[in-house]
């Protein structure tokens, strides 16, 4: 099969419109359409970026049969491709259900410490500092859980595209 024939194969599998695979390699919908028919071929950088996106070797990519779904190895790609893709999914929904846990633990917390102040101490305007600091470390949890599913969809790629 040829290049083009591979990539286009390959979006349809993983049911990407080209403008969605563009958007992923941060290129024109019609340069993934260029690609697609043959009149032009992707730069090294975005090859590397297929390669991952795809979880494909760039010789199976840019000679080979990607539709057989076997590779050099024996391993069949498009399985192996969606038990990361999986995984990764997995590890970004258990990230998004922990960082909405806690933001509702430090919300709640926030709201019993203004309460707890104010009753016992009589504090009340000042106190609204609690709902400020709760913020900050709200959103401090939010980054770090953003860098988190990052990582779970790059631990998602394949480590034979990297050699």
């Amino acid at each position: 099969m040829s290049f083009a024939e591979n990539i286009q194969y390959l979006r349809k599998r993983d049911k990407l419109t080209q403008e969605e695979l563009a958007e992923k390699l941060d290129v024109s919908r019609q340069s993934v359409s260029k690609w697609e028919t043959g009149e032009a071929f992707p730069e090294t950088e975005k090859l590397i970026l297929l390669c991952d996106t795809f979880d494909v070797k760039m010789d199976d990519l840019m000679r080979g049969d990607v539709t057989k779904g076997v590779s050099a190895g024996g391993e069949a790609n498009g399985e192996r491709a969606g038990a990361k893709r999986e995984e990764a999914n997995k590890k970004a929904k258990f990230y998004d259900a922990l960082e909405h846990a806690l933001s509702l633990a430090i919300m709640l917390l926030a709201a019993v410490i203004y309460v707890t102040i104010g009753c016992v101490w009589g504090i009340w305007h000042p106190s609204w500092i609690v709902f400020l600091v709760a913020s900050f470390i709200d959103a401090a949890f939010t980054i770090i859980f953003s860098i988190l599913k990052g990582k779970a969809s790059v631990s998602g790629q394949s480590e034979d595209n990297l050699k």
